[in-house]
C-alpha cells in the first residue's frame, strides 16, 4: 500500500471503530448486553486494525491482530502492555457473548467491556496522531 492509501485505510477503520464503540453505547442502553460486548470488541478491534496498517500489516485473523499488537508495539514500547491486555480480554468477552449462548451478561459487565474498549481506543488514536497519521 502507499502512503495515501495508508491514510485512507486508517480513516475508514477508525471510522467503523468509532461506530462500533457508538453501536456499544446504543445497545447497551438498550438492555442488549451480549451484542453490546461484541460491538464494544469490533470498536476495538477496528482501532488495532489501523494502528497495524501502520507497520504494514493487515492479519486475516482475530488472533493475529491481538499477536501482532504485542509483537509490533508492545515489545517496542510503543503501547503499554496494559492496553494490550485490554484487547486480549475484549476478545475473549466478544467470543462468550457471540458463541456462548448460556453465559448471561449483566448491564455492569457489559458497562464494563464498553470502557475497556474505550480505554483501548483512546490510546491507540494518541499513538496514531503522535505518529502523524489523521484518524476519524
Amino acid at each position: 500500500m502507499t502512503g495515501s492509501q495508508i491514510a485512507l485505510a486508517i480513516q475508514i477503520e477508525t471510522k467503523r471503530g468509532r461506530d462500533s464503540f457508538k453501536s456499544a453505547e446504543i445497545l447497551l442502553a438498550a438492555g442488549m448486553y451480549a451484542d453490546a460486548v461484541s460491538r464494544a470488541y469490533y470498536g476495538a478491534l477496528h482501532f488495532a486494525r489501523a494502528l497495524l496498517l501502520t507497520a504494514d500489516e493487515e492479519p486475516k485473523t482475530h488472533g493475529g491482530v491481538v499477536r501482532l499488537i504485542s509483537r509490533d508495539f508492545v515489545r517496542t514500547g510503543e503501547l503499554a502492555p496494559e492496553v494490550a491486555q485490554l484487547l486480549s480480554a475484549l476478545e475473549k468477552q466478544r467470543s462468550d457473548a457471540d458463541y456462548t449462548a448460556e453465559l448471561v451478561f449483566t448491564q455492569a459487565s457489559a458497562a464494563q467491556d464498553i470502557a475497556r474498549s474505550g480505554q483501548f481506543i483512546d490510546a491507540i488514536a494518541e499513538l496514531l496522531t503522535r505518529k502523524g497519521w489523521v484518524i476519524a
